[in-house]
């Protein structure tokens, strides 16, 4: 998608509609109120997708005019890393089939717009590290299948707007490294499954708002550096 990575120049065109970028009337549940270029540049990069391929490896990395992620063929990827990368005015993602991804790390890296997202097929995935980190505007998140996950370092990095997070299955977890880094908002958190967990360095980290933390296994942990630093509440 790298030709249509830039901005797109003001043109004359049809009206465009969420149709036309892949979603029904069924998944369209926010307004049809649009900047016409939002779609058309939406438009184009769905035209351009070919749903035979099995990587979204950085596919609109940077792409920062995208507000509205068209819904294309997601059926034969298995990659979705960095995949809306800096994409900083994104505020609406669909429903993607992610059945046979394993790799979501940095998915949404520095989606500073973004509010929310779908409850995604997580089945599969083994790494989220990174997923979220500095989605400063994200304030809820579903309830992932995180069975196979074995990373989550820096999920949450700096995602201000939490106040929670859900109690995911984090049995295979061994690091969680940053991973709620000066999310400011928190005020609790699960007792996660911390018992394969080696590295707790900075998890809590500015995390000023938490007044409490339940009692993790800890007993293979090797690092617990900075762990709750700044955290003037606790």
């Amino acid at each position: 998608f790298g030709e249509y990575a830039g901005k797109i120049d003001s043109i004359e065109t049809e009206v465009l509609d969420f149709e036309q970028i892949g979603y029904n009337q069924e998944t369209i549940n926010f307004s049809n109120e649009l900047i016409n270029n939002d779609i058309l540049y939406s438009k184009q990069l769905y035209d351009a997708w070919d749903p035979s391929r099995t990587s979204a490896y950085e596919l609109l990395y940077n792409a920062s005019d995208l507000v509205y992620a068209p819904l294309i063929d997601t059926s034969n990827v298995t990659n979705m890393g960095y995949m809306f990368g800096y994409c900083s005015d994104l505020r609406v993602v669909p429903l993607f089939d992610t059945s046979k991804v394993t790799n979501m790390a940095d998915m949404f890296h520095a989606c500073r717009e973004l509010t929310s997202v779908p409850l995604f097929d997580t089945s599969k995935v083994t790494n989220m590290g990174y997923m979220f980190t500095e989605c400063s505007g994200l304030t809820s998140i579903p309830l992932f299948n995180t069975s196979n996950v074995t990373t989550m370092r820096n999920m949450f990095y700096f995602c201000r707007a939490l106040t929670s997070v859900p109690l995911f299955n984090t049995s295979k977890v061994t690091n969680m490294g940053y991973m709620l880094y000066n999310c400011h908002n928190l005020t609790s958190v699960p007792l996660f499954n911390t018992s394969l967990v080696t590295d707790m360095s900075y998890m809590f980290y500015g995390c000023e708002n938490l007044t409490s933390v339940p009692e993790f296994d800890t007993s293979n942990v090797t690092n617990m550096n900075e762990m709750f630093k700044s955290c003037a509440n606790l």
